[in-house]
């Protein structure tokens, strides 16, 4: 009689094909930059479309993947103990509590006008998020050294959303609209690029931040074969081209959908794919 071989990561690898890291990043920049030059040139492209409901709808699921695989790689910190795995959760906690109504729970504050601290907390939270990431994406795989618990380093995101919500608010009396919340376009057949300097800044710091972090994720794979890692390159990509996308139109903070929308959606859903892999493999 045959045996019959227990299944281990290597059966499960060969049930789903490998594609290397480097093609699909170049696959997710590529859709980037098709995305966003048929934005930029086609007068006759309609890219945008009123719909409160699905915007909302996106970010929550949105948000919702990036706890999800944020709960993952905390867990892989649990049992590595790297830099990279210590930063990338952050990150991600971050880029989750931003999208999960720091506008709604800011934009009760008395004192403050629309379009002030509701916007440049989460713009500031967002930031720090593409920040940690790229930091992961080139952080070496070593060892944090053991100075507290690790479990206390899952409040890190907490302390930083507190430092900076408080800071923003201490100087909420002199803070400048960033993007005018009641500006509704007449048309969605071309960018606006509008919303105050700083923002725009942010958000192309913030699209410099995913780009470096994908080139840099597609490199390791092949000397690790990590497969959550494996997905963070074109993810990160498809982010990188949305931040772009919000220079052009920060939808964001619109009731409109735009295509900047649509490729962090595709963020979060590679992410997802990648935890997915990732958890199979257990």
């Amino acid at each position: 009689m045959g045996t019959t071989r227990p299944r281990n990561a290597r059966d499960s690898r060969q049930l789903w094909p490998r594609t290397s890291s480097a093609r699909l990043t170049a696959a997710a920049w590529i859709a980037g930059i098709t995305v966003t030059a048929l934005i930029i040139w086609s007068p006759y492209l309609v890219f945008g479309y009123r719909n409160p409901s699905l915007h909302l709808v996106l970010d929550s699921v949105d948000a919702c993947v990036a706890l999800l695989v944020a709960y993952l790689v905390y867990g892989r910190y649990q049992r590595s103990g790297t830099w990279q795995d210590l930063l990338l959760f952050n990150g991600l906690m971050l880029l989750a509590a931003a999208g999960l109504g720091l506008s709604w729970v800011t934009s009760p504050v008395g004192g403050l006008d629309a379009g002030t601290l509701d916007i440049w907390l989460p713009l500031a939270i967002r930031l720090a998020g593409a920040l940690l990431i790229v930091a992961a994406a080139l952080s070496d795989p070593r060892l944090t050294r053991r100075l507290t618990p690790r479990r206390l380093h899952a409040l890190a995101p907490v302390a930083l959303i507190a430092v900076v919500s408080l800071a923003l608010w201490a100087v909420g009396d002199v803070l400048p609209v960033a993007f005018d919340q009641s500006f509704v376009p007449a048309s969605a057949q071309k960018a606006i690029l509008t919303g105050h300097p700083v923002l725009l800044v942010a958000q192309g710091l913030a699209a410099l931040s995913f780009l470096v972090a994908s080139i840099a994720f597609a490199t390791q794979p092949a000397r690790r074969g990590d497969e959550l890692v494996r997905w963070l390159g074109p993810a990160c990509a498809l982010g990188g081209f949305a931040r772009i996308n919000y220079v052009l139109f920060p939808s964001l903070y619109t009731d409109w959908l735009y295509t900047g929308d649509i490729l962090r959606t595709g963020c979060y859903l590679l992410l997802l794919v990648g935890a997915t892999r990732e958890i199979r493999q257990y």
